[in-house]
């Protein structure tokens, strides 16, 4: 992590204020302040009465970083807004957040060059989620890309390094990158520790990470026992106790698995509110290369995959169409 980036980071840690987001815009990534209030005289009621602040924030050329208070982010919400502010200010970030400065939007509007007239509203989200742990390094990464690096960029300048920053290609390539990386070294693991599944070490190392990934969808969701950060506390609390054992494959993934492929409430008792998924992906057996019950799987290991791959990336970057 670069040392913009490493402010960028800081600063979304505690973005919860008007004043915080100025000082991200203006301090970090040199913009000129302005704290000017934007009008909405002229645009229809039903989009106006959704507002609660709409103020100017920073400016280079004729390029805008425009601030939109709003009760509650919601696309249908925000979407009407970003098409109204984008009629006087073609070359803009509009950046929205709840009532309480908690949950934010940095909304990007690429014209698409293709089809006539077509938008991708692309969104960065921060929120309580976002905070925990390292989650926020994919956030700051791009954010950080949208510094004003020479006084001479014009806002045509700006709107293409920002259509970049928010590019949901470049987050999944990086991402991939990264998984690649973490099959090497987990499949290396597995064939050094467990001699026995020497030959099948590429085929557990790949349904181990799949299974992981899926975790992490059905985890903000909330499906484990309620809380998104589920499976990193576990981790943690087993590293804790034993930094280079392998405990955390051995007490939580396997009885997690098995928990998860069977009805049985027993197999729910120490591990919380966990739903039964019927199917196949979280079986577990001796005899096949379903994850068999006495692999050898280093801690630190899970460290990499946690702290690299799955706490990394949060895709915070999301697309959607007009």
């Amino acid at each position: 992590m670069n040392s913009i980036q490493g402010r960028v980071y800081n600063t979304l840690q505690r973005l919860n204020s008007l004043d915080t987001l100025a000082e991200l815009f203006c301090s970090h990534l040199n913009y000129q302040y302005s704290g000017s209030v934007v009008s909405p005289r002229g645009w229809k009621e039903d989009i106006v009465r959704n507002i609660q602040e709409l103020q100017l924030i920073g400016t280079h050329d004729d390029f805008k970083i425009i601030f939109c208070r709003i009760d509650k982010l919601l696309l249908g919400v925000e979407r009407p807004i970003i098409n109204q502010l984008l009629k006087s200010h073609p070359y803009s970030l509009v950046i929205f957040s709840d009532s309480s400065y908690q949950n934010w939007h940095f909304v990007n509007v690429k014209f698409g060059e293709e089809i006539k007239n077509r938008r991708l509203f692309r969104r960065i989200v921060i929120g309580p989620d976002e905070r925990l742990h390292t989650r926020l390094h994919t956030a700051a990464q791009r954010i950080s890309l949208l510094d004003v690096v020479d006084e001479r960029m014009t806002a045509l300048d700006l709107q293409k390094k920002h259509d970049i920053a928010f590019d949901v290609e470049e987050v999944t390539k990086e991402f991939f990158n990264v998984f690649v990386d973490m099959f090497h070294l987990l499949r290396k693991e597995l064939a050094k520790n467990n001699p026995s599944y020497k030959e099948k070490s590429d085929e557990e190392a790949q349904i181990l990470l799949d299974r992981l990934i899926f975790l992490y969808f059905i985890q903000r969701k909330g499906w484990l026992d309620g809380k998104k950060d589920y499976l990193y506390q576990r981790f943690l609390e087993c590293e804790k106790k034993n930094k280079n054992g392998y405990t955390f494959y051995r007490n939580v993934l396997l009885p997690l698995f098995q928990a998860l492929s069977s009805s049985n409430p027993e197999l729910r008792k120490y591990l919380g509110d966990i739903p039964f998924l019927n199917g196949g992906l979280f079986e577990v057996s001796p005899l096949h290369s379903k994850l068999p019950f006495n692999l050898k799987i280093p801690n630190t290991v899970f460290k990499s995959i946690f702290n690299d791959l799955l706490e990394r990336f949060n895709f915070t970057v999301r697309e959607c169409q007009r």
